[in-house]
């Protein structure tokens, strides 16, 4: 497996474990912002994903060696803010933003914004939220400053920062990553069998694995079954 700017392997593979906490179903399309040697590509393979996947890069090599290891991908050179792509159920961004450049904090917010635009379930990046003094090479993304980016784009998102200090990955929902057809037939048992409520309240995980929602479906429709 290749390593760009991680310390190794199971860094990595850490990193890309928080971004798929989005919950990314297997047959969903994935745009990779910043996708390396489609290392993401190879991780999300790694566990059973079998939907259309699009990397993007501004580095040439980058995209030729990506293209070379999995044929079967979509790899695109260019920058996300200035050209043309298709849409996409997720867009995911795994530690671009972590090298300082000359207008870092207008490209990050750009990107987001773009990433945003373009997905339509929802995004999730990671970065750092302070950087070491002596590492004048990195910049850091102040949880301040991402939760204000993140509350302009939606009113549903979260961010993670309990796995790797002071690394955080942050969570941006579209409305429809929520409202989804499991949601819905859930509410449907619920309004033909209002007695389920008692097992909701009961073991909400077991129901939620039940019907293939999340916790935080389950709390989102919390008035219809919680007394």
């Amino acid at each position: 497996m290749h390593r760009v700017g991680y310390k190794n392997i199971l860094q990595q593979k850490l990193y890309f474990e928080m971004l798929m906490a989005i919950d990314v179903p297997p047959t969903s399309t994935v745009l990779d912002v910043g996708c390396g040697y489609g290392d993401m590509y190879d991780y999300l393979l790694g566990n059973g994903y079998r939907g259309r996947y699009i990397g993007i890069d501004l580095l040439p090599h980058f995209i030729d060696e990506a293209q070379q290891r999995f044929s079967e991908a979509i790899f695109v050179l260019g920058d996300i803010v200035s050209i043309e792509l298709e849409s996409c159920d997720y867009a995911l961004a795994s530690g671009p933003f972590d090298y300082r450049t000359p207008n870092s904090q207008e490209r990050w917010a750009m990107t987001i914004a773009r990433m945003f635009e373009l997905a339509q379930m929802g995004i999730a990046w990671n970065g750092i939220m302070a950087a070491p003094e002596e590492r004048e090479d990195l910049w850091a993304q102040p949880l301040p400053m991402v939760m204000d980016l993140c509350s302009h784009l939606s009113p549903y998102y979260a961010v993670r920062s309990d796995y790797d200090p002071p690394h955080f990955t942050a969570y941006v929902y579209k409305r429809e990553h929520f409202y989804s057809d499991n949601l819905r037939a859930l509410i449907g048992h619920l309004y033909l069998h209002p007695e389920y409520s008692q097992e909701l309240q009961t073991t909400p995980s077991c129901c939620a694995k039940q019907f293939g929602v999340s916790l935080q479906q389950l709390s989102m429709i919390e008035s219809l079954w919680a007394s």
